[in-house]
């Protein structure tokens, strides 16, 4: 068997040997294709690997398209701040004075949920309602509101962070009533056609025009790694939240680039002509980019606060603001650093989103120096009963127990068709575990809240979501 050569990032990235860097990505982490591009401060670096469909064999090119998932929520939160600057939204207000059928399960949820609430993910709806209406004729993000008449609370309005794309579906059908067309229209009048971003659509529709990647799943028969996805994208109902909009990597690295220039396009490199546009006012982006809650210590990926869209990373001295974003087999994650003047996309076909979190930081730290971590483990750690017992959310399940290898947890999957998932726990302070594989890998942070006087928790806060014991 062939060694791979040792994946060092190409110090000058006009060199050529970015190409080589994805190649050997490629081949190292074997996922059907990737996709990958940089700014730098001075210009866009790009290039991609591997099958767009391992069915097809079609390759993947600068200029495939990619599914962008919920990195799509950022397009969303900047129409709303398009919407606050032409004055016809306030941030504080209730959803419920401009959208009238608002309405959720808890009736003060109802009249208290703002519109800031919807964006920074602390409305305590529960945030992963993957209603289909694609049966139904009419708009589909009216529907899905409609849907939301009953949805739960996972806890009080701006109490906690859960992450939650049905308030993002609201968002987007508030978009709709305000600007009087539809939220699709409004993605590409006010951002897409704006940028000339010409490798990017956000209807399904037009995917016959461009280089399309499709998703892949594990391959349950074990024959290969990955199989095609058996179908293409999740319900059209979830699109603010990020279902249909697609791009190649360099047109979101295009788009990101807005959010470094204080809400201004560059010049318009495809067409020639060199007149500048501004999409947002720096007060806007700088709104969208700072922090509105911190998360606890310990939350996945790193991520220290979410602010409207973007999450936060790093120390306050550099920050790195960003999104993930994950649809059917498809994965991808963009990267600023505002100081830096620096942004990257990397794009894969396929559902592991470890990898590109490892690919990520790797960029990150050979762009910009930045290495991000967890803070040391100190203080007194929890009692290993206080947080024995079922945890739900709609997202998933967690039964956290004691068996005789140690405290383990029995994830069980409510979205995606991959089952349960079983981890080894090492309590490490007084309100989080690590989560271990079978195989010793890092599956991200438990994190334990609000213990009653018993010391019995009554939340437990893992991948961005709040689950209740149960």
């Amino acid at each position: 068997m062939k060694l791979l050569e040792p994946i060092i990032f190409p110090k000058d990235l006009n060199s050529g040997l970015l190409q080589s860097y994805v190649d050997n990505l490629k081949a190292k982490y074997r996922v059907p294709a990737i996709s990958l591009s940089i700014w730098d401060g001075n210009k866009i670096h790009a290039a991609a690997s591997g099958v767009l469909n391992q069915n097809s064999g079609v390759e993947a090119t600068t200029d495939s398209v990619f599914q962008i998932g919920s990195v799509t929520k950022i397009f969303t939160a900047m129409l709303i701040m398009q919407l606050v600057e032409a004055g016809r939204l306030d941030l504080s207000m209730p959803v419920k004075y401009y959208l009238h059928e608002f309405r959720v399960g808890d009736p003060d949820a109802t009249e208290s949920i703002t519109i800031r609430h919807l964006l920074n993910h602390t409305n305590g709806l529960a945030g992963d309602f993957f209603v289909d209406h694609s049966e139904i004729s009419g708009n589909p993000l009216a529907r899905y509101l409609d849907s939301c008449c009953l949805l739960p609370q996972v806890h009080p309005v701006g109490q906690y962070h859960s992450y939650s794309n049905s308030a993002y579906v609201i968002a987007g059908r508030l978009i709709e009533v305000m600007m009087g067309t539809s939220w699709f229209d409004a993605i590409e009048r006010h951002i897409l056609n704006p940028l000339d971003l010409s490798c990017s659509f956000v209807r399904p529709s037009e995917g016959l025009r461009f280089r399309c990647a499709m998703g892949h799943l594990p391959d349950t028969a074990e024959k290969q790694d990955w199989q095609v996805a058996p179908s293409c994208y999740p319900p059209l109902g979830l699109a603010p939240a990020g279902t249909t909009l697609s791009m190649s990597a360099t047109d979101l690295v295009t788009f990101a680039r807005v959010h470094l220039n204080g809400g201004l396009s560059d010049s318009n490199l495809k067409s020639g002509d060199l007149k500048t546009i501004r999409l947002l006012s720096c007060d806007s982006v700088h709104e969208m980019q700072v922090p509105n809650i911190s998360l606890p210590a310990y939350s996945p990926s790193f991520v220290s606060a979410w602010g409207l869209g973007w999450f936060t990373l790093g120390g306050a001295d550099c920050p790195v603001i960003g999104h993930d974003g994950g649809t059917i087999g498809q994965s991808c994650i963009l990267r600023l650093v505002p100081k830096r003047n620096c942004a990257f996309v990397v794009q894969t076909n396929c559902s592991n989103n470890n990898v590109l979190k490892i690919i990520a930081a790797d960029l990150l730290s050979s762009l910009t120096g930045i290495y991000l971590g967890y803070p040391e483990h100190s203080g007194p750690k929890m009692p290993t009963d206080s947080i024995i017992g079922t945890y739900d959310s709609f997202d998933g399940k967690i039964t956290v127990s004691l068996s005789e290898q140690g405290l383990v947890a029995i994830r069980e999957d409510k979205v995606t068709p991959f089952g349960e998932e079983r981890w080894g726990l090492e309590v490490i302070d007084s309100k989080t575990a690590m989560a271990y594989s079978e195989k010793g890998e890092c599956e991200g942070s438990l994190i334990f809240l609000e213990p009653d006087a018993k010391g019995f928790s009554k939340y437990l806060y893992f991948g961005f979501r709040m689950h209740q014991r149960v």
